[in-house]
């Protein structure tokens, strides 16, 4: 880059030179960057273009997952739980070991039981501590150890509810089903709570996600008052099929 001087009228373009006022000066630079015949063909951007292709269908995919999940996810600290969730995701890329790079697919990764282990306790709010110690998972129920829990100021209860979302990611259709949720008041609260899980009669097809669901209470009156601010919900993978 550098600085001329010009008079009157001129060409904004010499061969493989810009020019423009700048600050009002007159500055001569080359052509850098790349074109998007560069972007698609160039084999320099090879890389970026596997990237994008796999990050494009990846993203799609976590979205359609946290749609399936509105009414569980915490509403508060909504950037940071999409952003981690897209990040942990595209790290199971990974674990497929089958396709070449830049067609890598989360449908195929979570075939490889590492994938499965690694997406397992994952909490979906990054901003709230899990407060899990040991959680035991059955056909029909699960438990889980309470001391760790935190409890915001202002509550005095917890809510559980246990979810099954069956998640098809070739088609990115999915069905949810939910237990009714069960409430248990922090001075009375057990070491070990043990919950029912969704009626497994019904079902969906692809991969099947087994989540918990802890949202925190104010119980004043023989009633259960959510808290205004829900950033303290805690939802989590427990296991992946």
């Amino acid at each position: 880059m550098a600085k001329i001087e010009v008079e009157g009228t001129f060409s904004r373009r010499i061969g493989n030179y810009l020019i423009y006022e700048l600050n009002g000066q007159m500055i001569i630079r080359s052509i850098s960057g790349f074109s998007s015949t560069d972007l698609y063909h160039n084999k320099k951007y090879e890389k970026c273009r596997q990237n994008a292709h796999e990050f494009g269908k990846l993203s799609s995919q976590c979205k359609a997952i946290r749609m399936a999940l509105k009414g569980i996810l915490p509403k508060s600290n909504n950037l940071a739980i999409v952003n981690a969730f897209t990040k942990k995701m595209r790290s199971l890329l990974l674990f497929d070991t089958i396709s070449e790079k830049g067609k890598r697919q989360l449908a195929q990764a979570l075939q490889n039981p590492s994938a499965k282990t690694a997406l397992q306790y994952y909490p979906f709010n990054p901003m709230s501590p899990l407060g899990l110690e040991e959680v035991t998972l059955n056909d029909t129920s699960l438990s889980f150890t309470t001391p760790a829990l935190f409890f915001p100021v202002h509550s005095n209860s917890i809510g559980v509810t246990t979810h099954l979302l069956y998640f098809d990611f070739i088609t990115n259709e999915s069905w949810l089903y939910s237990s009714s949720i069960a409430y248990f008041q922090k001075a009375t609260l057990p070491e070990i709570v043990t919950v029912s899980l969704p009626d497994q009669s019904q079902a969906g097809s692809g991969t099947l996600f087994t989540l918990l669901e802890i949202a925190f209470f104010e119980h004043t009156n023989d009633t259960f008052m959510p808290l205004e601010e829900d950033a303290s919900k805690i939802v989590v993978v427990l296991a992946v099929e």
